[in-house]
């Protein structure tokens, strides 16, 4: 495993989509240690995110939002607060897969629902969206089936 420095000196798209960046602590378990070094990343890191096209601000903060969630209910507060900052203006079948996830977390059916037929609509008109359009159902099948684990849906 690096030091904290060398994971923070990493290039946004090495750090976020590799394996040499916080997903080699993820692996081995380490939900809420990866979700602080993204957050960590996040801070020192935001002007070289921002000047760079390869990976989002956005779908760094996502990923942080998993981490939390996937360490348990306890960190779901810590999770909606990355999870609010996923939005990309452009891509509105993300944003209601994030609207989605935050409605899940925070136990409302109603938004959850709304949130998962918008994009399972969204479906016909581009497939590449079933996978996030199938785990919002299962977000929704979860809720409604009274399980909160986020870590569960993911099959972890």
């Amino acid at each position: 495993m690096h030091p904290r420095e060398a994971y923070l000196a990493l290039p946004p798209f090495e750090f976020d989509q590799s394996d040499q960046g916080w997903r080699s602590i993820d692996r081995d378990g380490g939900y809420l240690e990866a979700a602080q070094l993204i957050e960590a990343y996040l801070s020192h890191n935001m002007q070289r995110i921002r000047s760079q096209s390869q990976v989002s601000e956005a779908t760094i903060h996502f990923h942080a939002g998993q981490e939390y969630a996937m360490n348990g209910e306890l960190t779901y507060p810590k999770a909606l607060i990355q999870f609010r900052q996923a939005d990309k203006p452009d891509q509105p079948a993300w944003n209601l897969y994030v609207a989605g996830t935050i409605a899940f977390l925070e136990g409302d059916n109603t938004k959850l629902t709304d949130a998962s037929t918008a994009l399972a609509a969204l479906v016909a008109e581009n497939p590449n969206l079933t996978a996030n359009a199938t785990l919002l159902g299962q977000f929704r099948d979860a809720l409604q089936a009274n399980n909160r684990s986020y870590k569960a849906i993911y099959g972890v």
